[in-house]
């Protein structure tokens, strides 16, 4: 995904902003694309609002798509599911899924 540098100096200025960074996210993930910082922050500021379905949504999602990608990995692109802002969604899905059942 390519984005203007406008995008992503509005895109680092509302760092803070969930509903903004949400929908960022959303509009990615329909796009059946991934792009690491709303996804990341996305899910930060949803936990931090206790809305832990909706951050599991997204690291499950990426989750999912990081598989696809790792399988069809043929060498010629960047192995972006080795982000470690991206990693570390996943590593955030027992915690959240743990928050649900409290």
């Amino acid at each position: 995904m390519n984005l203007a540098n406008d995008q992503i100096e509005e895109m680092t200025a509302r760092k803070n902003d969930l509903e903004f960074q949400l929908s960022l996210t959303k509009d990615i993930m329909e796009k059946n694309e991934i792009l690491p910082f709303p996804f990341h922050r996305s899910v930060i500021l949803l936990v931090k609002a206790k809305r832990y379905q909706e951050a599991l949504n997204i690291c499950e999602y990426f989750e999912e798509w990081c598989s696809r990608a790792q399988a069809g990995f043929k060498g010629h692109t960047a192995k972006l599911w080795r982000s470690p802002k991206l990693e570390d969604l996943i590593t955030r899905i027992p915690i959240i899924r743990q928050k649900l059942v409290i």
